[in-house]
Parts: C-alpha cells; structure tokens; sequence
C-alpha cells in the first residue's frame, strides 16, 4: 500500500510538498491522519476513495511515516 501511494505522489511530480506533509505530520501522527479525513475529498482526484481510508490508517501509526517518506525519497532519489 505504501508503495503504491509513494508511486503516485512521486509520478504527479508531488514528492516534496508530500514530504514536507509527512515530516510535518511526525510527532503529531494521530492528528495527520484526521487531516486526512479531512482531506480526502480532495485526496479523491489522487487516489481512489479506499486507499485514501488506508492511508489515514496507516498514518495513525508513525513508523508508517517513516517508511512512507523513505519511500517516496528512494523512488524520487531525493537524499535524506
């Protein structure tokens, strides 16, 4: 699942603002994943309604942020 969300932010050209999101979202994972919530009518256009629920799973759980990031840095070769 997360290498299917770091493909399509990283193929839409969207690897920093998204990064950016994610480090922002580190030490207040929980509330991220309700801005999620919040934002996924607008997260629709990107993914499809069910990843966007995925997604605001997944960043309930901070190591998932981890890996989302890394991901996105490896598939964009952004360095750390």
């Amino acid at each position: 699942m997360l290498e299917k969300i770091a493909h399509h932010i990283v193929s839409r050209e969207m690897a920093a603002p998204a990064l950016l999101f994610l480090e922002s979202l580190g030490p207040l994972s929980f509330l991220g994943s309700q801005v999620v919530h919040g934002l996924k009518p607008f997260m629709d256009v990107v993914i499809n309604p069910a990843d966007a629920e995925r997604l605001a799973t997944l960043l309930e759980r901070r190591e998932s942020i981890e890996r989302l990031s890394s991901l996105i840095q490896e598939q964009a070769n952004i360095s750390a």
